[in-house]
């Protein structure tokens, strides 16, 4: 089995999405956890220095979406995505809608509404790590989230081929 390493926050959907699919796909991998203040490792592991981040046999694949498109071309059974080119373009609509629409939502909710939910997901950011983390932890995400959510914007329309 291939050397494979998943670069992750464990509290990230889209590191979750990752670990099912590679479950999914029955391939044998660990994790490296960047939960508080390890996180700022992250930013060296790519060019958008961003998690997930996947090592496999040496190459090193960024971002959740382009990470299950080069398993799928490494391990293609089982597949995650339907072969049916309509129903596949139909995935990768809702895939794409999920991580750059909805997550965003979800965050600007934690964000702007729910101090305990956003006080759970500073403590999930920071399992396995000292107490003090929490506070330069929660400093960093509560900024992040006021900068990130107002720029997120819906990505234009991708138009199916009729029958």
């Amino acid at each position: 089995m291939p050397a494979v390493i998943l670069h992750q926050w464990e509290r990230s959907p889209f590191c979750a999405k990752v670990r099912k699919v590679m479950s999914h796909k029955g391939i044998e991998f660990s994790v490296v956890n960047y939960n508080g203040l390890l996180g700022r490792r992250a930013a060296a592991l790519s060019a958008v220095g961003q998690l997930p981040v996947l090592d496999y046999e040496g190459e090193r694949i960024q971002d959740s979406t382009d990470i299950l498109a080069f398993l799928e071309t490494r391990v293609p059974v089982p597949s995650v995505v339907p072969t049916d080119p309509r129903s596949r373009a139909m995935a990768m609509i809702i895939e794409d809608w999920a991580d750059e629409s909805l997550f965003w939502y979800a965050m600007a909710t934690l964000r702007m509404g729910d101090p305990v939910a956003l006080a759970e997901h500073i403590e999930s950011l920071c399992l396995g790590r000292p107490s003090w983390e929490r506070i330069p932890v929660g400093i960093v995400v509560r900024k992040m989230y006021r900068r990130k959510t107002p720029q997120r914007r819906p990505r234009p329309a991708i138009l199916i081929p009729g029958p």
